[in-house]
């Protein structure tokens, strides 16, 4: 759990950080049930730190519970914990570059030193997102990748940029599940910068992120 203060007049955060609370036997079991109703069209989005006496088998139980039932599941988690579940192939994870750092266990920076270590996790997940990498984000299926940037903006907060970004994936993938990578890269950036610009905790309105859009720069990458 983090509580973030922020001052609107300096732009200065205080963040901190708690531990969550501590998920009784009951709850994970009636969280189960809910897992059980989803449907196929349905998406869901793990993300965060773990709270107390939930191991990282717990989520991987979950992604197996989940693709059983042909539910796209997105992970959004830290390093350490994304290498105990990558194994059961979600269809989404979203690192930034140290939590990619603490996943493969190498200090890579660039984009030519992470990108094949990325097309490895591609063998059994299908769309692997890094940000901040090299001022922007990398988006990588199998068969191609791509690299975007925000423009430059003044950056007021960056609480929920991250989130925001993840979250304009995910709906875009609900509206188009055959979206293409750039367009799912471009969104998400968007949607990130429209955060960046709001100020303490408030995120980004869907009208500045559509005014945003076109001004994220992409390309591809080899």
């Amino acid at each position: 759990m983090n509580l973030t203060v922020s001052n609107r007049k300096t732009h200065k955060q205080t963040r901190l950080s708690f531990p969550g609370p501590l998920i009784k036997g009951s709850e994970l079991k009636e969280m189960y049930g809910f897992l059980d109703n989803l449907k196929s069209q349905d998406i869901v989005m793990i993300g965060g730190s773990l709270p107390p006496g939930i191991d990282p088998l717990v989520v991987a139980k979950m992604i197996r519970h989940l693709k059983k039932r042909n539910v796209l599941c997105m992970v959004d988690m830290p390093g350490k914990i994304l290498s105990k579940i990558i194994s059961k192939s979600p269809h989404f994870i979203k690192p930034n570059l140290i939590e990619f750092q603490d996943l493969v266990g190498k200090k890579v920076e660039s984009i030519t030193s992470i990108l094949p270590l990325v097309r490895k996790l591609n063998k059994s997940i299908p769309l692997v997102c890094v940000s901040s990498v090299e001022g922007g984000a990398i988006l990588v299926t199998k068969d191609e990748a791509w690299f975007g940037k925000i423009p430059k903006v003044k950056i007021k907060s960056t609480v929920g940029a991250g989130d925001s970004m993840v979250g304009a994936i995910a709906a875009q993938l609900s509206k188009n599940p055959t979206s293409k990578v750039q367009d799912l890269l471009r969104v998400g950036l968007a949607a990130s910068c429209a955060t960046l610009t709001e100020d303490g905790m408030e995120l980004g309105s869907r009208e500045e992120m559509n005014r945003y859009l076109p001004k994220i720069l992409i390309r591809e990458i080899k």
